[in-house]
């Protein structure tokens, strides 16, 4: 399996983890109100951040960790990192897709302001947009690498 591939399946588990717990997450402190009030948007924005700065921690942690796990069950083996043509085909396919859908998810935000929903509602949606972006991206180059 090439190294490109091992990647893309420690970034997937990843991002699947983390849209769940921050759907899990944001939900609990939407329903109790947490954003709600003076203060809610002060929370919204450290909740965000805070979101954002866990999303790139475990992507990082994810990898390495993994990386460190497939090295020892491969016996210490060193990875394979080159990239050819088809990698960076797959690569860009699926960062298309990625893009794409990540702007869709924007654009749904703006929508969902448009129709008056809460900033915290929009925000959330932008989030949730961009990490099933990166989700169904990713779940493509797997199917492109699957293909041949």
């Amino acid at each position: 399996m090439p190294f490109g591939l091992k990647s893309i399946w420690f970034q997937l588990a990843t991002e699947v983890a983390v849209i769940a717990w921050f759907i899990a997450r944001f939900s609990n402190k939407y329903a109790a109100g947490v954003f709600d009030g003076s203060d809610g948007l002060i929370a919204l924005g450290k909740t965000m951040l805070w979101f954002i700065a866990a999303t790139i921690v475990a992507m990082i942690a994810v990898h390495i960790v993994g990386v460190i796990i497939l090295a020892i069950a491969e016996g210490g083996k060193e990875p394979d990192t080159t990239t050819d043509e088809r990698d960076r085909a797959i690569e860009a396919s699926g960062d298309k897709v990625s893009n794409s859908l990540s702007g869709v998810g924007f654009l749904g935000g703006i929508l969902l302001m448009t129709f008056g929903y809460g900033v915290a509602v929009v925000i959330a949606t932008m989030f949730v947009g961009c990490l099933f972006g990166a989700i169904v991206g990713n779940v493509v180059k797997l199917r492109a690498y699957a293909e041949g």
